[in-house]
Protein backbone atom coordinates (compact mmCIF):
# COMPACT_ATOMS: atom_id res chain seq x y z
CA UNK A 1 0.00 0.00 0.00
CA UNK A 2 1.55 3.39 -0.87
CA UNK A 3 2.63 5.44 1.85
CA UNK A 4 0.27 8.28 0.94
CA UNK A 5 -2.63 6.23 1.50
CA UNK A 6 -1.46 4.62 4.64
CA UNK A 7 -0.74 7.69 6.64
CA UNK A 8 -3.94 9.87 4.99
CA UNK A 9 -6.69 7.63 6.24
CA UNK A 10 -6.52 7.88 9.85
CA UNK A 11 -5.97 10.36 12.54
CA UNK A 12 -2.22 10.04 13.25
CA UNK A 13 -0.02 11.19 16.42
CA UNK A 14 3.15 12.57 15.17
CA UNK A 15 6.45 12.93 17.55
CA UNK A 16 8.31 16.27 16.68
CA UNK A 17 12.05 16.10 17.75
CA UNK A 18 13.33 19.10 16.20
CA UNK A 19 16.63 17.43 15.61
CA UNK A 20 18.82 14.83 16.41
CA UNK A 21 21.18 17.17 18.41
CA UNK A 22 18.46 17.19 20.79
CA UNK A 23 19.09 13.30 22.37
CA UNK A 24 21.25 11.90 24.96
CA UNK A 25 22.11 8.37 24.69
CA UNK A 26 24.04 5.75 26.43
CA UNK A 27 25.86 4.29 23.85
CA UNK A 28 26.87 7.82 22.31
CA UNK A 29 29.73 9.53 24.57
CA UNK A 30 30.47 11.84 21.64
CA UNK A 31 28.27 14.62 22.67
CA UNK A 32 25.37 14.27 20.14
CA UNK A 33 23.98 14.29 17.17
CA UNK A 34 24.17 10.74 15.85
CA UNK A 35 22.06 9.14 13.45
CA UNK A 36 22.53 5.95 15.41
CA UNK A 37 20.56 7.61 18.15
CA UNK A 38 17.34 7.65 16.04
CA UNK A 39 16.57 3.99 15.84
CA UNK A 40 16.43 3.76 19.97
CA UNK A 41 14.20 6.60 19.62
CA UNK A 42 12.21 5.16 16.64
CA UNK A 43 11.58 1.67 18.89
CA UNK A 44 10.11 3.66 21.81
CA UNK A 45 8.00 6.02 19.36
CA UNK A 46 6.64 2.95 16.94
CA UNK A 47 5.47 1.56 20.51
CA UNK A 48 4.00 4.37 22.11
CA UNK A 49 1.68 4.56 19.06
CA UNK A 50 3.61 7.20 16.92
CA UNK A 51 3.55 7.46 13.21
CA UNK A 52 5.19 10.37 12.30
CA UNK A 53 8.17 11.80 13.35
CA UNK A 54 9.08 15.61 12.65
CA UNK A 55 12.39 17.13 11.81
CA UNK A 56 14.24 20.07 11.17
CA UNK A 57 15.78 20.49 8.13
CA UNK A 58 19.72 18.14 8.05
CA UNK A 59 21.48 20.44 5.27
CA UNK A 60 25.02 21.34 6.02
CA UNK A 61 24.89 24.63 7.79
CA UNK A 62 28.41 24.48 8.53
CA UNK A 63 29.80 25.87 11.97
CA UNK A 64 26.47 27.41 12.31
CA UNK A 65 23.81 25.71 14.45
CA UNK A 66 20.69 26.97 12.55
CA UNK A 67 19.14 24.21 10.38
CA UNK A 68 17.70 26.51 8.48
CA UNK A 69 20.56 28.62 7.91
CA UNK A 70 22.19 25.80 5.12
CA UNK A 71 24.78 25.60 2.70
CA UNK A 72 22.49 24.08 0.79
CA UNK A 73 19.24 21.85 0.85
CA UNK A 74 20.97 19.37 -1.28
CA UNK A 75 23.49 18.56 1.25
CA UNK A 76 23.41 16.11 4.44
CA UNK A 77 25.10 17.71 7.43
CA UNK A 78 28.49 15.75 9.01
CA UNK A 79 27.16 16.66 12.11
CA UNK A 80 24.59 13.76 12.37
CA UNK A 81 26.98 10.65 10.81
CA UNK A 82 27.02 8.29 13.01
CA UNK A 83 30.67 7.26 14.01
CA UNK A 84 30.03 4.49 15.28
CA UNK A 85 28.91 3.11 11.46
CA UNK A 86 32.46 3.56 10.30
CA UNK A 87 34.68 0.93 9.75
CA UNK A 88 37.41 1.17 12.37
CA UNK A 89 40.98 2.30 12.21
CA UNK A 90 44.07 3.48 14.60
CA UNK A 91 43.47 7.39 13.50
CA UNK A 92 39.70 7.21 14.07
CA UNK A 93 39.62 5.01 17.05
CA UNK A 94 42.60 7.88 18.33
CA UNK A 95 39.94 10.65 17.79
CA UNK A 96 37.00 9.18 19.33
CA UNK A 97 39.01 8.69 23.05
CA UNK A 98 39.69 12.26 22.11
CA UNK A 99 36.31 13.38 21.60
CA UNK A 100 35.27 11.14 24.53
CA UNK A 101 37.44 12.94 26.94
CA UNK A 102 36.60 16.50 25.55
CA UNK A 103 32.75 15.63 25.83
CA UNK A 104 33.24 14.81 29.95
CA UNK A 105 34.46 18.29 30.09
CA UNK A 106 31.31 20.06 28.35
CA UNK A 107 27.98 21.32 29.75
CA UNK A 108 25.70 18.63 29.76
CA UNK A 109 23.13 20.65 28.45
CA UNK A 110 23.73 21.52 25.74
CA UNK A 111 26.04 20.60 22.40
CA UNK A 112 29.03 21.52 21.85
CA UNK A 113 28.09 22.51 18.46
CA UNK A 114 31.93 23.20 16.72
CA UNK A 115 33.52 20.83 18.47
CA UNK A 116 31.58 18.20 17.39
CA UNK A 117 31.00 19.45 13.65
CA UNK A 118 34.87 19.54 13.48
CA UNK A 119 35.23 15.94 15.09
CA UNK A 120 32.49 14.08 12.53
CA UNK A 121 34.74 15.85 9.36
CA UNK A 122 37.49 14.42 10.82
CA UNK A 123 36.18 10.95 11.61
CA UNK A 124 35.11 11.27 7.48
CA UNK A 125 38.96 11.85 6.52
CA UNK A 126 40.46 8.94 8.47
CA UNK A 127 38.11 6.37 6.23
CA UNK A 128 38.13 8.63 2.96
CA UNK A 129 41.04 7.84 0.29
CA UNK A 130 40.95 9.51 -3.09
CA UNK A 131 39.67 7.46 -5.27
CA UNK A 132 39.53 7.28 -8.70
CA UNK A 133 35.51 6.04 -8.51
CA UNK A 134 34.12 8.97 -7.19
CA UNK A 135 34.28 11.57 -10.65
CA UNK A 136 32.43 14.58 -9.56
CA UNK A 137 30.86 15.62 -13.07
CA UNK A 138 28.51 12.45 -12.66
CA UNK A 139 26.94 13.77 -9.66
CA UNK A 140 24.15 15.82 -9.83
CA UNK A 141 24.62 19.65 -10.31
CA UNK A 142 22.97 20.63 -7.16
CA UNK A 143 25.27 18.20 -5.25
CA UNK A 144 28.22 19.24 -7.29
CA UNK A 145 27.92 22.78 -6.70
CA UNK A 146 27.62 22.21 -2.85
CA UNK A 147 31.01 20.30 -2.80
CA UNK A 148 32.69 22.60 -5.06
CA UNK A 149 31.34 25.69 -2.96
CA UNK A 150 32.58 23.90 0.39
CA UNK A 151 35.68 22.95 -1.23
CA UNK A 152 36.25 27.06 -2.27
CA UNK A 153 35.09 27.92 1.05
CA UNK A 154 37.61 25.84 2.97
CA UNK A 155 40.54 27.04 0.61
CA UNK A 156 39.58 30.76 0.39
CA UNK A 157 37.41 31.89 3.64
CA UNK A 158 35.01 34.60 3.26
CA UNK A 159 31.60 34.86 1.37
CA UNK A 160 31.80 34.42 -2.41
CA UNK A 161 31.59 37.62 -3.68
CA UNK A 162 34.78 38.45 -1.95
CA UNK A 163 36.43 35.40 -4.13
CA UNK A 164 38.37 36.40 -7.19
CA UNK A 165 36.44 36.68 -10.39
CA UNK A 166 37.78 33.03 -11.38
CA UNK A 167 35.45 31.87 -8.70
CA UNK A 168 32.23 34.12 -8.69
CA UNK A 169 30.33 31.46 -11.26
CA UNK A 170 29.52 27.96 -10.89
CA UNK A 171 31.33 26.58 -13.37
CA UNK A 172 33.38 23.14 -12.44
CA UNK A 173 35.21 22.36 -15.69
CA UNK A 174 36.82 25.88 -15.74
CA UNK A 175 37.35 25.82 -11.38
CA UNK A 176 38.58 22.62 -11.44
CA UNK A 177 41.09 22.71 -14.70
CA UNK A 178 42.33 26.38 -13.23
CA UNK A 179 42.84 24.23 -9.72
CA UNK A 180 43.54 21.25 -9.78
CA UNK A 181 44.58 20.91 -6.46
CA UNK A 182 40.81 21.29 -5.20
CA UNK A 183 39.77 18.05 -6.66
CA UNK A 184 40.55 16.06 -3.77
CA UNK A 185 39.02 18.08 -1.65
CA UNK A 186 35.61 17.91 -3.57
CA UNK A 187 36.02 14.24 -3.86
CA UNK A 188 36.35 13.72 0.08
CA UNK A 189 32.89 16.20 0.52
CA UNK A 190 31.13 13.98 -2.12
CA UNK A 191 32.43 10.63 -0.01
CA UNK A 192 31.04 12.22 2.96
CA UNK A 193 27.79 12.93 1.23
CA UNK A 194 27.72 9.33 -0.52
CA UNK A 195 28.11 8.03 3.58
CA UNK A 196 25.40 10.65 5.43
CA UNK A 197 22.93 9.70 2.62
CA UNK A 198 23.51 6.07 2.81
CA UNK A 199 22.83 6.49 6.72
CA UNK A 200 19.77 8.39 6.64
CA UNK A 201 18.49 6.08 3.85
CA UNK A 202 19.06 2.74 6.01
CA UNK A 203 17.68 5.00 8.85
CA UNK A 204 14.40 5.82 6.57
CA UNK A 205 14.46 1.93 5.99
CA UNK A 206 13.99 0.72 9.46
CA UNK A 207 11.68 3.38 10.39
CA UNK A 208 9.31 2.18 7.89
CA UNK A 209 9.66 -1.56 9.02
CA UNK A 210 8.56 0.05 12.35
CA UNK A 211 5.75 1.46 10.72
CA UNK A 212 7.07 5.55 11.59
CA UNK A 213 7.01 7.59 9.11
CA UNK A 214 9.71 11.03 8.72
CA UNK A 215 8.85 14.50 8.21
CA UNK A 216 10.97 17.32 7.57
CA UNK A 217 11.25 21.02 6.97
CA UNK A 218 12.02 22.43 3.65
CA UNK A 219 13.59 26.03 3.72
CA UNK A 220 11.71 28.49 1.79
CA UNK A 221 14.72 30.50 0.82
CA UNK A 222 18.39 29.60 0.82
CA UNK A 223 21.18 31.97 2.95
CA UNK A 224 23.05 34.61 0.36
CA UNK A 225 26.31 33.33 1.31
CA UNK A 226 25.58 29.75 0.35
CA UNK A 227 26.14 27.17 -2.86
CA UNK A 228 22.30 27.85 -4.08
CA UNK A 229 22.81 31.32 -4.78
CA UNK A 230 25.91 31.10 -6.37
CA UNK A 231 25.03 28.50 -8.61
CA UNK A 232 21.38 29.82 -9.51
CA UNK A 233 22.26 33.41 -9.33
CA UNK A 234 19.26 34.40 -12.03
CA UNK A 235 16.79 32.75 -9.85
CA UNK A 236 17.46 35.59 -7.02
CA UNK A 237 17.27 39.13 -6.22
CA UNK A 238 21.29 40.08 -6.52
CA UNK A 239 23.60 43.48 -7.10
CA UNK A 240 25.99 43.00 -9.82
CA UNK A 241 28.82 42.12 -7.61
CA UNK A 242 26.51 38.96 -6.04
CA UNK A 243 25.41 40.61 -2.96
CA UNK A 244 21.78 40.51 -1.99
CA UNK A 245 19.57 43.11 -3.44
CA UNK A 246 16.29 42.25 -1.06
CA UNK A 247 16.53 39.86 1.76
CA UNK A 248 13.55 38.11 3.07
CA UNK A 249 12.04 39.23 6.30
CA UNK A 250 7.97 39.52 7.51
CA UNK A 251 6.08 43.22 8.66
CA UNK A 252 3.15 41.07 9.31
CA UNK A 253 2.13 43.41 13.03
CA UNK A 254 -0.01 40.80 14.01
CA UNK A 255 2.78 37.84 14.01
CA UNK A 256 3.54 36.73 17.57
CA UNK A 257 6.99 37.30 17.08
CA UNK A 258 6.73 41.21 15.30
CA UNK A 259 8.23 42.39 12.39
CA UNK A 260 11.29 40.50 11.19
CA UNK A 261 14.39 40.44 9.11
CA UNK A 262 15.18 36.83 7.95
CA UNK A 263 17.95 37.87 5.94
CA UNK A 264 18.01 35.03 3.13
CA UNK A 265 18.24 35.55 -0.58
CA UNK A 266 14.85 35.82 -2.70
CA UNK A 267 13.36 33.95 -5.40
CA UNK A 268 12.48 35.88 -8.24
CA UNK A 269 9.25 34.37 -8.04
CA UNK A 270 7.43 37.63 -10.06
CA UNK A 271 9.89 37.82 -13.02
CA UNK A 272 11.41 33.85 -13.48
CA UNK A 273 8.33 32.01 -12.04
CA UNK A 274 8.69 28.77 -13.98
CA UNK A 275 12.63 28.74 -13.29
CA UNK A 276 12.36 28.86 -9.49
CA UNK A 277 9.16 26.41 -9.40
CA UNK A 278 12.08 23.95 -11.39
CA UNK A 279 14.09 24.62 -8.32
CA UNK A 280 11.60 24.62 -5.70
CA UNK A 281 10.30 21.55 -7.31
CA UNK A 282 14.03 20.42 -7.82
CA UNK A 283 14.57 20.69 -3.53
CA UNK A 284 11.69 19.22 -2.70
CA UNK A 285 12.51 15.97 -4.70
CA UNK A 286 15.72 15.66 -3.01
CA UNK A 287 14.45 15.72 0.32
CA UNK A 288 11.70 13.26 -0.42
CA UNK A 289 14.53 11.06 -1.15
CA UNK A 290 14.38 10.36 2.80
CA UNK A 291 11.14 12.29 3.82
CA UNK A 292 7.57 11.16 2.95
CA UNK A 293 5.87 14.30 4.47
CA UNK A 294 7.54 17.80 3.75
CA UNK A 295 6.98 20.65 5.76
CA UNK A 296 7.11 23.77 3.78
CA UNK A 297 8.57 26.81 5.81
CA UNK A 298 6.73 29.93 5.58
CA UNK A 299 4.00 28.92 2.79
CA UNK A 300 2.22 32.39 3.16
CA UNK A 301 4.97 33.72 0.59
CA UNK A 302 4.11 31.45 -1.41
CA UNK A 303 0.36 31.38 -1.86
CA UNK A 304 0.09 34.76 -0.80
CA UNK A 305 2.67 37.41 -1.11
CA UNK A 306 6.28 37.21 -0.13
CA UNK A 307 8.06 40.55 1.56
CA UNK A 308 11.44 42.24 0.17
CA UNK A 309 13.34 43.89 2.33
CA UNK A 310 15.83 46.29 0.70
CA UNK A 311 19.38 45.12 2.09
CA UNK A 312 20.83 48.43 2.15
CA UNK A 313 18.03 51.12 3.28
CA UNK A 314 15.61 48.07 5.23
CA UNK A 315 12.83 49.78 3.64
CA UNK A 316 10.57 46.32 2.44
CA UNK A 317 7.53 45.70 0.45
CA UNK A 318 5.51 43.03 -0.83
CA UNK A 319 4.94 41.37 -3.92
CA UNK A 320 2.05 39.00 -5.17
CA UNK A 321 3.12 35.30 -4.74
CA UNK A 322 2.69 32.25 -7.26
CA UNK A 323 -0.53 30.77 -5.49
CA UNK A 324 -1.90 27.65 -7.63
CA UNK A 325 0.95 27.19 -10.25
CA UNK A 326 3.69 26.10 -7.61
CA UNK A 327 1.30 23.68 -5.70
CA UNK A 328 -0.13 22.23 -9.25
CA UNK A 329 3.37 21.51 -9.91
CA UNK A 330 4.78 19.81 -6.87
CA UNK A 331 1.47 17.58 -6.14
CA UNK A 332 1.98 16.81 -9.89
CA UNK A 333 5.93 15.82 -9.94
CA UNK A 334 5.50 14.64 -6.44
CA UNK A 335 2.22 12.98 -5.95
CA UNK A 336 3.78 10.56 -3.14
CA UNK A 337 4.68 12.78 -0.91
CA UNK A 338 2.25 14.77 1.66
CA UNK A 339 2.71 18.34 2.23
CA UNK A 340 1.75 20.51 4.81
CA UNK A 341 1.81 24.14 4.96
CA UNK A 342 3.21 25.96 7.73
CA UNK A 343 0.42 29.02 7.24
CA UNK A 344 0.91 30.64 10.80
CA UNK A 345 0.74 34.24 10.37
CA UNK A 346 -1.89 35.40 8.97
CA UNK A 347 -5.53 34.85 8.58
CA UNK A 348 -7.68 35.02 5.44
CA UNK A 349 -10.10 31.98 3.69
CA UNK A 350 -9.26 33.82 0.68
CA UNK A 351 -5.74 33.85 0.27
CA UNK A 352 -4.73 30.84 2.68
CA UNK A 353 -7.44 28.38 3.58
CA UNK A 354 -9.55 28.18 0.12
CA UNK A 355 -5.93 27.90 -1.81
CA UNK A 356 -4.63 25.29 0.58
CA UNK A 357 -8.18 23.51 0.57
CA UNK A 358 -8.02 23.20 -3.09
CA UNK A 359 -4.73 21.79 -3.04
CA UNK A 360 -5.76 19.41 0.05
CA UNK A 361 -2.59 20.66 1.61
CA UNK A 362 -2.98 21.13 5.60
CA UNK A 363 -2.62 23.87 7.62
CA UNK A 364 -1.11 24.29 11.47
CA UNK A 365 -3.42 25.09 14.22
CA UNK A 366 -1.72 25.38 18.08
CA UNK A 367 -3.68 26.44 21.14
CA UNK A 368 -0.18 28.11 22.04
CA UNK A 369 -1.31 30.92 19.22
CA UNK A 370 -4.14 31.71 21.92
CA UNK A 371 -4.86 35.39 20.80
CA UNK A 372 -6.68 34.16 18.18
CA UNK A 373 -9.68 32.52 17.77
CA UNK A 374 -8.76 29.94 15.05
CA UNK A 375 -6.34 28.55 17.37
CA UNK A 376 -7.83 28.84 20.75
CA UNK A 377 -11.04 26.87 19.87
CA UNK A 378 -9.55 23.34 19.94
CA UNK A 379 -12.79 21.74 18.94
CA UNK A 380 -13.15 23.74 15.67
CA UNK A 381 -9.91 22.60 14.60
CA UNK A 382 -10.36 21.31 10.77
CA UNK A 383 -10.02 17.72 9.94
CA UNK A 384 -7.40 18.38 7.60
CA UNK A 385 -4.90 20.03 9.60
CA UNK A 386 -1.58 19.54 11.85
CA UNK A 387 -2.67 20.55 15.66
CA UNK A 388 0.83 20.93 17.49
CA UNK A 389 1.23 21.22 21.33
CA UNK A 390 4.46 23.02 20.38
CA UNK A 391 7.64 23.27 18.28
CA UNK A 392 11.05 24.15 18.32
CA UNK A 393 10.17 28.09 17.66
CA UNK A 394 7.48 28.10 21.20
CA UNK A 395 7.84 27.36 24.64
CA UNK A 396 6.76 23.69 26.27
CA UNK A 397 3.21 23.53 26.81
CA UNK A 398 4.33 23.54 29.63
CA UNK A 399 5.59 26.76 30.28
CA UNK A 400 2.79 28.30 27.97
CA UNK A 401 0.04 27.25 30.46
CA UNK A 402 1.99 28.55 33.47
CA UNK A 403 2.01 31.66 31.70
CA UNK A 404 -1.28 31.29 30.53
CA UNK A 405 -3.67 34.43 31.46
CA UNK A 406 -6.44 33.40 33.76
CA UNK A 407 -9.15 34.72 31.04
CA UNK A 408 -7.33 32.78 28.23
CA UNK A 409 -6.82 29.76 30.28
CA UNK A 410 -10.90 29.38 30.61
CA UNK A 411 -11.91 29.38 26.91
CA UNK A 412 -9.40 26.16 27.38
CA UNK A 413 -11.43 24.82 30.27
CA UNK A 414 -14.43 25.07 28.98
CA UNK A 415 -13.28 22.69 25.91
CA UNK A 416 -12.00 20.02 28.37
CA UNK A 417 -14.87 20.63 31.34
CA UNK A 418 -18.28 20.47 30.51
CA UNK A 419 -20.22 22.96 33.26
CA UNK A 420 -19.00 26.38 34.86
CA UNK A 421 -18.89 24.75 38.12
CA UNK A 422 -15.95 22.22 36.75
CA UNK A 423 -13.96 25.01 35.39
CA UNK A 424 -14.14 26.94 38.62
CA UNK A 425 -13.48 23.67 40.65
CA UNK A 426 -10.32 22.63 38.57
CA UNK A 427 -9.28 25.70 37.55
CA UNK A 428 -6.14 25.67 39.65
CA UNK A 429 -5.93 22.08 39.15
CA UNK A 430 -5.49 21.36 35.40
CA UNK A 431 -2.34 21.36 33.84
CA UNK A 432 -0.99 21.29 30.58
CA UNK A 433 -1.28 17.83 29.83
CA UNK A 434 -5.36 18.06 29.88
CA UNK A 435 -4.69 20.56 26.79
CA UNK A 436 -2.37 18.06 25.24
CA UNK A 437 -5.14 15.26 25.47
CA UNK A 438 -7.83 18.16 23.91
CA UNK A 439 -5.40 18.48 20.84
CA UNK A 440 -4.96 14.54 20.45
CA UNK A 441 -8.81 14.29 20.81
CA UNK A 442 -9.60 16.97 18.19
CA UNK A 443 -10.47 16.32 14.83
CA UNK A 444 -6.91 17.19 13.62
CA UNK A 445 -5.29 14.56 11.51
CA UNK A 446 -2.47 15.33 12.65
CA UNK A 447 -1.79 15.84 16.63
CA UNK A 448 1.96 16.44 17.65
CA UNK A 449 3.80 16.45 20.42
CA UNK A 450 7.41 17.49 20.92
CA UNK A 451 10.17 15.01 22.88
CA UNK A 452 10.45 18.53 25.46
CA UNK A 453 6.77 18.38 26.42
CA UNK A 454 7.12 14.69 26.80
CA UNK A 455 10.14 15.00 29.13
CA UNK A 456 8.75 18.55 30.63
CA UNK A 457 12.23 19.80 29.51
CA UNK A 458 10.96 23.10 29.83
CA UNK A 459 13.92 25.48 27.96
CA UNK A 460 13.24 27.22 25.07
CA UNK A 461 14.91 25.52 22.18
CA UNK A 462 14.77 28.67 19.81
CA UNK A 463 14.13 31.79 20.21
CA UNK A 464 13.26 33.89 16.77
CA UNK A 465 14.81 36.97 15.99
CA UNK A 466 17.25 36.48 18.92
CA UNK A 467 20.50 35.64 19.14
CA UNK A 468 21.67 33.32 22.32
CA UNK A 469 24.61 31.00 22.95
CA UNK A 470 21.60 28.14 23.40
CA UNK A 471 19.37 28.45 20.30
CA UNK A 472 19.47 25.39 18.56
CA UNK A 473 21.84 23.48 20.61
CA UNK A 474 19.67 22.20 23.86
CA UNK A 475 20.49 18.32 24.63
CA UNK A 476 18.05 16.44 26.57
CA UNK A 477 18.57 15.94 29.74
CA UNK A 478 17.27 12.27 29.88
CA UNK A 479 18.72 9.57 28.16
CA UNK A 480 16.48 7.89 25.44
CA UNK A 481 16.50 4.65 27.30
CA UNK A 482 15.35 6.30 30.25
CA UNK A 483 12.26 8.49 28.89
CA UNK A 484 9.07 6.90 29.92
CA UNK A 485 6.57 7.05 26.85
CA UNK A 486 3.82 5.68 29.33
CA UNK A 487 1.87 8.70 29.28
CA UNK A 488 1.68 9.60 25.73
CA UNK A 489 1.16 6.04 24.93
CA UNK A 490 -1.63 6.08 26.96
CA UNK A 491 -3.23 9.63 25.48
CA UNK A 492 -2.32 8.23 22.10
CA UNK A 493 -4.42 4.71 22.46
CA UNK A 494 -7.71 6.62 24.24
CA UNK A 495 -8.12 9.35 21.65
CA UNK A 496 -7.77 6.95 18.53
CA UNK A 497 -4.54 7.56 17.30
CA UNK A 498 -2.44 4.61 17.38
CA UNK A 499 -1.20 2.88 14.84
Amino acid sequence: MPERHVLENKKIACLDLHSSLYLNSKNNPFGGGDIGDLYRLVDKAAQAGFSLLQFTPIQDTGLNPSPYMGISIFSFNPIYLWVNDLPSNDRLETLKRERVNAAKSEPKDFINYKGLYNFKVEALRTVCKPSDAINPLKYPREVLAYALFKALKNKLKGKWTSWPELFHKFEPKVILKANPGLLDEVKFILFTQDVLKKQWLDFRRYAHQKKVHLSFDKPIYPVPDSAEVWANQELFYLNHDGSPKYISGCNNPRDPFGPQEWGQSVYKFKEEPDKTIDYFILSARHISQYAQVIRLDHTLALIWKYYLIDSKTKKGKHVPALKHRLFSRLQKELPEVIFIAEDVGYISKREIDIPLGRHHIPGIRSPQWDRRIKYRFIDDYPEFCVALCSNHDLPSIHVWWERLKSSRRKAFLRQIYKSEEEVKIHNNETDAWDVVELVFSSDAWIASISLRDIIADNRRYNKPGELNATNWRLRSPQLIEEIDFSKIARTIKETGRGR
